[in-house]
Order: C-alpha cells, then structure tokens, then sequence
C-alpha cells in the first residue's frame, strides 16, 4: 500500500510493471539513502502479550511521514451533478481516522 501525491491510498504497485519498478535496485537505493519507512502499527491499547489479548488491541496505521489513515470525502460537481468521493487517505487533509483490530491471528 501507498501514498500517491495527494495522499490518497492505493496498491499502486500492485500489477506486474508496478512490481517490476517497485523493487528495482534504484527503487531500493533511493528509499534506504532517503531513510523512507514502511508503514508503522499505533497501539491504542495496552496490550497484555498474549495471542488471545493482540485481537482485542485497537490499533491505527500511519506512514512514514506519521500521518495516519482515514476516510476522507471529496465533493466534484460534474455536468452540474454533484458527487460524493470516499477515498482512504494519509495526508493533512480533513477525515475520519480509522482504528484497526487484528482478526482470526494465527502463528507459524
């Protein structure tokens, strides 16, 4: 999952060309000299260790800039129609930030 410019979420690098450039050695080099993160787990729980307590730990996702995710709305008008656009989103733009639980863990 990423950020596009505008900060809204997608699997951008989800077909095989994405993939390809995604992980080439440039791709790789530039995200470990610019120190870019993966994305990190906020726990909004404490939590008490166990396999059984982790589904109960609410959690947010944020990026390596520390933005969290949330649910954002943009309103187009097109053909004087208006629209409502739902959009996940890791930005400074205005949404609903989302809280997370972990489901149905199993160990390997």
């Amino acid at each position: 999952m990423q950020s596009n410019r505008n900060g809204w979420l997608g699997l951008y690098a989800s077909h095989i060309v994405g993939r390809i450039i995604d992980w080439s050695p440039t791709a790789l080099i530039g995200r470990a000299v610019s120190g870019q993160q993966e994305w990190k787990i906020q726990m909004l729980d404490a939590w008490d260790g166990t396999v059984e307590g982790a589904e109960q730990v609410r959690f947010c996702l944020r990026d390596s800039q520390g933005y969290r995710v949330a649910l954002a709305k943009e309103i187009y008008t097109r053909d004087k129609v208006k629209r409502h656009f739902w959009f996940l989103n890791a930005s400074d733009k205005a949404g609903e930030i989302l809280v997370f639980t972990f489901k149905n863990i199993e160990l390997i």
